[in-house]
């Protein structure tokens, strides 16, 4: 689902290369982490913690908002009737709702971290499937109450889509109400897709760099200290 592109956004030298090192299955970083984290004082068990570490929460939950924005836009401009729940207050409520003529569908995005050491002895996919399963079993009630169908919209950090977000991508675009006299420009489902692969890894080194700032301000601190 990777697509190159010049017209829409580009990855800087460091945040390509952050996604190529992922790809390759490489250290995200070209040196070895070890010891226990200084943020959360967790077992670094192993080089990719800072997409799981726990005091970059903040900086995952934006990345979260970021895509379902984006993908807020995308139906909006496609004149598909949508509304978005990103401060839920801690309620069962899905991220967002989809109003389409013939139905009305529910989502929910989340990312997932398949070098996590809960999933590294599963097969490939696993996660994402695993995650995608979760979700449904969370909101089958939510759904089936609101005569509304469920559907999870899991991406990988390394960039694969779960199939389910593949096909909503393609009914929001095969259900396009827009006509050429609208004041909103259509965006095509390619540049849908385009745009989310540049954000979701622009998103994943924005993570990753946090983390090794983060991680350089408390070594200081520390050094600090100790000299009084």
């Amino acid at each position: 689902w990777l697509q190159p592109s010049l017209r829409y956004h580009k990855l800087s030298d460091e945040q390509f290369e952050v996604a190529l090192r992922y790809r390759l299955g490489l250290n995200p970083v070209a040196f070895e982490l070890e010891g226990d984290c200084v943020l959360c004082n967790n077992e670094v068990k192993d080089q990719w913690h800072a997409l799981s570490c726990n005091s970059l929460m903040a900086k995952t939950t934006s990345a979260h908002d970021a895509v379902m924005r984006l993908l807020g836009r995308y139906a909006t401009s496609n004149d598909i009737i949508n509304r978005l729940h990103l401060q839920n207050d801690g309620k069962l409520v899905p991220d967002g709702e989809f109003h389409f003529p013939r139905e009305t569908v529910l989502v929910d995005h989340s990312g997932v971290h398949s070098m996590a050491s809960s999933n590294r002895d599963r097969v490939p996919g696993a996660a994402v499937k695993n995650r995608a399963r979760t979700k449904v079993n969370k909101y089958r009630d939510h759904a089936l109450a609101a005569q509304a169908r469920f559907v999870p919209l899991i991406a990988d950090r390394f960039g694969r889509l779960h199939g389910d977000f593949h096909k909503f991508i393609a009914l929001i675009d095969a259900n396009s109400l827009h006509c050429g006299t609208s004041s909103v420009t259509r965006m095509p489902q390619s540049q849908f897709e385009t745009e989310l692969a540049v954000l979701w890894q622009q998103w994943t080194a924005k993570i990753l760099y946090s983390y090794l700032q983060r991680c350089r301000k408390a070594h200081y601190g520390a050094f600090l200290v100790a000299r009084g």
